[in-house]
């Protein structure tokens, strides 16, 4: 279970992941601190993260230009 003296760390290229922008009103209302790695600062994660973390990327990894799909939020 994830609680108030834990971090998340929310990774999207974009900042408007919608799987993980859907979890943030469950993290904020917990007072969870969260932490997010977006390449754009002014993006709906970069402005609502308690710490936002520039990671612009000049290229997605994949050949076609796709983004990876995310994760499953894991808990260590």
């Amino acid at each position: 279970m994830v609680g108030h003296d834990d971090v998340i760390i929310a990774i999207s290229n974009s900042g408007e992941s919608h799987e993980i922008l859907a979890l943030i009103p469950v993290i904020k209302r917990q007072k969870i601190k969260l932490i997010c790695m977006t390449s754009r600062a002014e993006s709906a994660m970069g402005r609502i993260a308690d710490v936002h973390l520039c990671i612009k990327v000049p290229q997605e990894a994949c050949p076609s230009g796709l983004p990876r799909r995310p994760a499953p939020l894991q808990h260590w």
